[in-house]
């Protein structure tokens, strides 16, 4: 077969290309036109703002929070050593032995120190030893300190005048009633000894007087505290670096609570050694020594105040802008800018005044609340 007879031939098939020649330029350029409008949608969103996440992306909120009223200070629990000097002010003049002793603390008028074989021996108010036995017609210093006791045991209502009559008789022949003894109205050599303080601790030599030692007369076995007990905290030099000199400390004892001072501060065995003293420069537990033990040293808990408490409105110091001419102000929820006056700080937590609890004030980012008081 020729080439003429090829092309003329009408069984021959003809290409799909030569089938529908205008169809396939119509689906060409419709195909074109789409992916010009896609395009352009596209481009005009970017150009527009961007994807669906950055315009979806919410602002920053105002953060804000309540103002509360709380408590801030630091203090310190550290121990203070008290220490004081005993002095005898008084002989045993009983022999026998011994086969009690009292309870030696907190001794008052008419409290038993010891017995020998029995036989009590007193403590009376006074500052005269007893040196004789005492009975009607004996008169004396001694005499006034045996009837100051009676009238603090409610035994005698007259003076104290020193003067040994009927009725100071009648009132010792009521407190031998009372106690089991003999009623003699008479006051044996021995019974009585006389201490310059009471109420008060009281010290005996354990050497001498003890249950089952046995005493001939003369041996000086009572003795009492001096007037001006010491308080010394021994600290480390990390310790005593924590207390500001003008701290404020609270000595505690039992019930008790004397405010000191630190008077002076020396180096010591431990690091520091801190005097203390009250306010005034007295001895911190002032009019009150005779509670303290009668021990020679004993140690007492005390409050040591680093940074002095205050209550009062708190916010985040961090809320707290100062400004150039060094006024410290927060931002109110409303906007404004609100004066106040800084009380006290501690932990990032300020109390200021200036602001009233349930205020409501905003807080820079990265600021925190403050912790609840827990008490509302």
């Amino acid at each position: 077969m020729n080439e003429d007879d090829a092309v003329g031939d009408p069984s021959s098939p003809t290409p799909p290309s030569q089938k529908h020649p205008r169809r396939a330029r119509t689906v060409g350029v419709t195909v074109i036109v789409l992916l010009l409008i896609v395009g352009g949608y596209w481009i005009g969103r970017t150009t527009a703002g961007g994807s669906d996440d950055e315009t979806a992306a919410p602002a920053s909120e105002t953060r804000t929070v309540e103002v509360s009223t709380q408590e801030v200070g630091r203090s310190l629990t550290l121990v203070t050593s008290v220490t004081r000097e005993f002095s005898t002010v008084a002989t045993n003049r009983l022999s026998g032995t011994i086969t009690e002793v009292g309870d030696l603390d907190a001794i008052e008028p008419g409290d038993i120190l010891y017995r020998v074989d029995h036989v009590p021996v007193r403590a009376v108010a006074g500052t005269v030893p007893f040196y004789r036995d005492l009975g009607r017609g004996d008169s004396g210093d001694d005499v006034a300190q045996l009837q100051e006791t009676l009238r603090a045991l409610d035994l005698l209502s007259g003076p104290s005048d020193g003067e040994f009559g009927p009725a100071t008789r009648d009132a010792v022949r009521d407190w031998q009633e009372s106690l089991g003894l003999e009623e003699t109205g008479e006051i044996t050599l021995g019974r009585l000894i006389a201490i310059p303080q009471l109420p008060g601790p009281v010290r005996l030599d354990p050497s001498i007087i003890a249950p089952g030692l046995l005493v001939s007369g003369g041996e000086s076995v009572v003795a009492v505290p001096g007037d001006e007990p010491e308080f010394v905290m021994h600290l480390s030099t990390a310790q005593a670096d924590l207390i500001p000199s003008g701290a404020t400390l609270t000595v505690t004892h039992g019930e008790q609570s004397w405010p000191a001072v630190i008077a002076s501060s020396g180096p010591g065995d431990q690091g520091t050694d801190l005097t203390l003293t009250a306010p005034d420069g007295s001895s911190v537990c002032g009019q009150e020594c005779s509670a303290l033990s009668g021990a020679e040293t004993i140690n007492l808990m005390t409050q040591v105040e680093i940074v002095p408490s205050v209550t009062g409105p708190a916010i985040p110091l961090a809320a707290i802008s100062t400004g150039p001419d060094g006024r410290t102000t927060v931002e109110h929820a409303d906007g404004t800018d609100v004066e106040v006056e800084i009380q006290g700080i501690e932990a990032g937590i300020a109390v200021v005044d200036g602001l009233d609890a349930g205020d409501e004030i905003r807080l820079p980012d990265g600021a925190a609340p403050p912790p609840s008081d827990g008490g509302g």
